[in-house]
């Protein structure tokens, strides 16, 4: 049943956030049902008796919606042909919602399809907070942007810092091994001229 009112939404142009389809895969699905709870306008919630309205995953979904405050906007359908007081199969806090049967089903439908055609003030007020966390969350992507771009920079310059300074090491080390190799040179050029002036002081006498 959940699948078909789905289907009939989409179908019917209005956006339906719908676990089973929209989630699939996803890991962190509390987070993303929480997440499309907030945005969501209304809620429909599908059952057939009091069991299943009140288990822990089902009941801390509604729960949530009426933390938020929107229980006018809870659309509640009973799968019963012939309960004569669908009432009875809800938890006393849901009693006060919009209830449906299988026999009004059309009407569920209709009803939401309607609504919908014509924003509230909630709807524009949330359009415009929507449009805000947008605009704020374009500008944090662009100040990840380009704060990533000054530490790409700032790291290449310190690449090219400590390359000039290993190019510098290494000319400094090339002059030093320079240097001592013409002092070498020089000390083997004087003692060679040290002894072959000894060599010849000693052929004169």
């Amino acid at each position: 049943m959940a699948k078909q009112i789905y289907s009939e939404l989409e179908k019917r142009g209005i956006r339906t956030f719908f676990s089973y389809k929209t989630l699939k895969n996803e890991v962190n699905s509390d987070d993303l049902i929480w997440l499309n709870l907030v945005k969501s306008r209304k809620m429909i919630l599908i059952g057939s008796q009091r069991d299943y309205f009140e288990s822990a995953w089902v009941k801390s979904e509604w729960k949530r919606w009426k933390f938020l405050e929107r229980l006018e906007n809870l659309y509640v359908l009973v799968l019963k042909h012939n309960h004569e007081y669908p009432k009875e199969v809800l938890p006393h806090e849901l009693r006060k919602s919009q209830i449906y049967t299988l026999d009004t089903y059309d009407k569920l439908i209709s009803d939401i399809c309607s609504s919908e055609q014509t924003p509230t003030e909630e709807d524009r007020m949330r359009a415009v907070i929507e449009e805000e966390i947008r605009k704020r969350e374009e500008n944090s992507a662009a100040e990840r942007a380009r704060l990533e771009a000054e530490e790409t920079t700032r790291r290449q310059r310190e690449a090219e810092e400590a390359a000039r300074k290993q190019r510098e090491a290494e000319e400094t080390a090339r002059k030093q091994r320079e240097t001592e190799e013409t002092a070498r040179k020089q000390r083997e050029a004087e003692e060679t001229a040290r002894k072959q002036r000894e060599a010849e002081e000693t052929a004169r006498k």
